[in-house]
């Protein structure tokens, strides 16, 4: 009995006509917007509703006005407008909340056009963001959604953060300056600054390692609350012409000369894509081989490449490299 009330009190509320004003902001708010939770603060209090109210409303805009479309991803649920034209239209503005939009969906989603939009707004939304756009990276965890935007928010407003990862041992990190969101390598990083013994340290970490986030101010009394951009613009200078996520901060970079054998010299000719953004042409051999260089921080930073592409990559110079490159092979080889 008690059920059947429940069931009929919820029919109620689904029949009940809404405010025209409240339908008009929720409709504009997803249409500038995109994929939208009820837990969003910013909507139910520009229109007065709690957040139990604004699920309702989503409820009634989907299943007795049909105007929207509701889906699980992770473990929230989300509404979006179900005219997809309107997506279209939102995906050509500059707002960095499409980005949320377009990583939280499955490109079975999109058609061309759309994709192509999602793109464009990606490109233009370089001042939180960098690399280029997967739609299958773990942003479609919900939690790791939650970090985006707040991570998101702290970039904009260059706020202290407090970050902890868990990658086989906790990581905890203070007085982090959050510098960019950049995918590169095939996975989503967050750059940042870090005080470690009174140094100041610039690194890489993996979104998907990151267990919790804080504003410092909000973890305990702090009077560093904001920096300026002035302090990490050397950072946003390096991050212009990273090469990967093993190029190290303020370490002067090694020359490495490389040879691609004539199977797969056509990919490293002087007018194909370069495949890292220090590579060189440097010449074309009579049998048909490329030599080429490529700068590197690091043995990590270039000897995946290599690895990629054996055995028809050689490490021509220097020596050191070449050692460790054999040294690495021989290591693998015992394995067998």
């Amino acid at each position: 009995m008690r059920e059947k009330k429940k069931i009929a009190k919820t029919e109620r509320k689904k029949k009940k006509p809404m405010p025209v004003e409240q339908k008009e902001a929720i409709l504009e708010y997803l249409k500038a917007h995109g994929w939208t939770k009820k837990n969003t603060p910013e909507l139910y209090e520009a229109i007065g509703l709690k957040y139990r109210g604004l699920g309702d409303a989503f409820t009634y805009l989907e299943e007795v006005e049909n105007l929207l479309i509701k889906e699980k991803i992770g473990k929230a649920f989300y509404w979006r407008l179900k005219d997809k034209n309107l997506v279209s239209e939102k995906l050509s503005q500059k707002d960095y909340n499409s980005l949320t939009y377009a990583i939280e969906l499955e490109k079975k989603h999109f058609d061309h056009s759309t994709i192509k939009a999602i793109e464009k707004v990606f490109e233009t939304n370089q001042e939180y963001m960098m690399g280029h756009l997967a739609l299958y990276e773990e942003f479609q965890d919900s939690k790791i959604t939650s970090f985006y935007d707040k991570l998101v928010d702290a970039i904009k407003h260059h706020k202290y953060l407090r970050l902890e990862f868990n990658y086989d041992k906790i990581s905890i990190y203070n007085n982090v300056k959050p510098i960019k969101i950049v995918f590169i390598d095939n996975n989503w990083y967050i750059t940042f600054e870090y005080k470690n013994d009174n140094e100041r340290k610039f690194v890489f970490r993996r979104l998907v390692f990151l267990n919790s986030l804080e504003y410092l101010k909000d973890f305990k009394y702090s009077n560093k609350n904001t920096f300026q951009t002035k302090d990490i613009q050397k950072y946003l200078d390096f991050l212009a012409d990273v090469q990967n996520s093993m190029t190290l901060y303020g370490v002067e970079p090694k020359k490495a000369k490389l040879k691609a054998l004539p199977y797969i010299a056509k990919y490293f000719k002087d007018d194909m894509k370069k495949f890292l953004s220090t590579q060189k042409f440097i010449k074309e051999e009579e049998d048909g081989s490329v030599i080429f260089s490529v700068d590197y921080t690091q043995e990590l930073e270039i000897l995946p490449f290599v690895q990629k592409w054996m055995p028809d990559l050689i490490i021509l110079e220097p020596q050191e490299l070449r050692d460790a490159y054999k040294e690495k092979l021989q290591s693998a080889l015992d394995f067998y």
